[in-house]
């Protein structure tokens, strides 16, 4: 009965028979259901509620070990209504359901959105795209209480097919990032929208070349340890070493310095690339 969490509340319902990929798929280095856990506490977000049960807890569970933060797996409706009651008085909710990838911007957005009295209220990703399938709900609401309706809620926008954005327009600040994945072929839909979301608006063409070699070792360097801190100062390193190689003089001293200097180049916005995937 806690109800001490401060920030917004996530209820997040991973799984959906609608959907026929597992929330554990990776798009972009990160499982979906990981992803989605980690960009709400990204978002300043104070709890988040997960529905599931079964192999799907466990791993769930597995997962929030690892984060370290508040989340509360429910197995089913009575332990669902339970986790609602200890929300906090006044606190923002929003719901996210199986196949949804978003951004920690997006669910700030959806945060900060007036809630309706009685029913969901869709959260837009931009002006042209009303539907994201992110949901603004109040928990003392029968729809939020009840998992079976917001399940229902929820799959109705994901099988709407509504246009989402595209990576260029979340590049460019049109929108805000959100990935559909109901089959397999959406996942790759998917990674590529997350890939070209990761651009940044300011990107000549030198810097866009750059990034096609440069994204795929940012997604792969997600799975390990090493941060984007970590990289960055691997990267001088790797230029101080570059410098000191030219400085002997030496052909085969210069040709591996110029290729150090060339990877070092092209590996420069990994840092940043690894941030914001």
């Amino acid at each position: 009965g806690d109800r001490g969490s401060a920030g917004p509340i996530l209820l997040y319902l991973p799984s959906d028979a609608a959907v026929r990929v597992s929330p554990f798929e990776r798009i972009a280095g990160l499982p979906i259901a990981e992803r989605a856990l980690r960009s709400a506490f990204r978002a300043r977000y104070g709890r988040v509620v997960v529905f599931a049960d079964g192999p799907l807890a466990s791993t769930v569970r597995a997962i929030a070990r690892d984060i370290g933060r508040d989340i509360r797996i429910a197995g089913n409706a009575a332990e669902w209504r339970r986790a609602l009651a200890a929300v906090p008085s006044g606190a923002p909710v929003v719901a996210m359901g199986a196949g949804t990838v978003v951004s920690p911007a997006m669910l700030e957005d959806a945060a900060a959105i007036p809630p309706l009295t009685g029913d969901a209220r869709d959260v837009p990703a931009g002006a042209e795209w009303p539907i994201s399938g992110l949901l603004r709900v109040r928990a003392e609401d029968e729809i939020a209480a009840d998992p079976e309706r917001l399940a229902g809620a929820l799959r109705q926008r994901l099988t709407a097919a509504t246009p989402l954005p595209t990576g260029e327009d979340v590049s460019f600040g049109r929108a805000r990032l959100v990935v559909r994945a109901v089959t397999a072929a959406d996942l790759e839909r998917g990674e590529q929208t997350m890939r070209r979301s990761s651009y940044k608006d300011t990107d000549n063409t030198l810097a866009r070349f750059n990034r096609r070699m440069s994204l795929p070792v940012s997604v792969a360097l997600i799975r390990t340890p090493v941060t984007a801190n970590q990289l960055s100062v691997a990267l001088v390193a790797v230029g101080f070493y570059s410098a000191w190689l030219f400085s002997l003089g030496n052909y085969w001293a210069g040709v591996i310095g110029a290729f150090l200097s060339l990877a070092a180049s092209v590996l420069d916005g990994s840092d940043g690339e690894i941030a914001r995937l």
